[in-house]
């Protein structure tokens, strides 16, 4: 697709180009004939100014596209019942969620969270990413090689949030990273990524709720 996307923009790009370089060059070499009026000066410099505003809007269009297709991917989550997984595991039971798994270039990938009751009978919260088997894993390079951002999102605050990033390319061997032969593959992340008591300290649940976001860059 990216393929398909980087011909179409070249091929575009050409075209205005070609039509702008003739108009310029219609215009310069009429400016030299005497017989030229200025109502014809005039309409050919419209001419050329029509074209020159087209390929401006056609390199904004590519651009946008450039980004939609290659930029970052991000993903919000919002990991809901709280208070139940909160009292899952102060029984002593590891409390589970998972977001919904997500297409990121190309790869089935998803994140889920857990909370724990740690030694000092607090809870820990847990963070992990997580490739899925996919319909176009023979089309794409393995092992995955993105960076993947962990963030816990503060519903007031963008200052408190909490940050955690993967450097894939740098931990290739992993088995995290390769194609999965099964269903998904093992979660790579971060134990614990912060406690419970700090969330609920610093404002982070909100109606019940935690704001998460996933983003995976190229």
């Amino acid at each position: 697709r990216l393929n398909a996307l980087n011909a179409l923009c070249t091929s575009s790009f050409t075209e205005e180009r070609r039509t702008v370089e003739k108009v310029a060059a219609d215009v310069a070499a009429m400016k030299l004939s005497s017989s030229l009026t200025n109502i014809e000066v005039s309409t050919l410099r419209l001419a050329h100014s029509t074209q020159s505003n087209q390929l401006i809007a056609a390199t904004e269009e590519v651009s946008h596209n450039l980004v939609r297709f290659c930029g970052p991917k991000t993903f919000h989550w919002y990991v809901s019942d709280w208070g139940a997984m909160k009292a899952t595991a102060h029984q002593g039971r590891t409390a589970s969620s998972e977001s919904p798994i997500w297409n990121a270039f190309g790869y089935s990938v998803s994140f889920f969270v857990e909370l724990e009751k740690n030694e000092n009978r607090g809870l820990d919260f847990n963070c992990f990413f997580c490739i899925y088997a996919g319909s176009n894993d023979s089309e794409l390079g393995w092992p995955f090689s993105k960076t993947v951002v962990f963030k816990i999102i503060h519903p007031k605050d963008k200052s408190k949030d909490i940050t955690y990033k993967i450097e894939a390319d740098n931990d290739r061997e992993s088995n995290c990273f390769q194609r999965p032969t099964g269903t998904s593959n093992a979660g790579t992340g971060f134990a614990p990524l912060c406690t419970a008591g700090r969330l609920h300290g610093e404002g982070f649940i909100r109606d019940n709720k935690l704001h998460m976001l996933l983003q995976v860059k190229p």
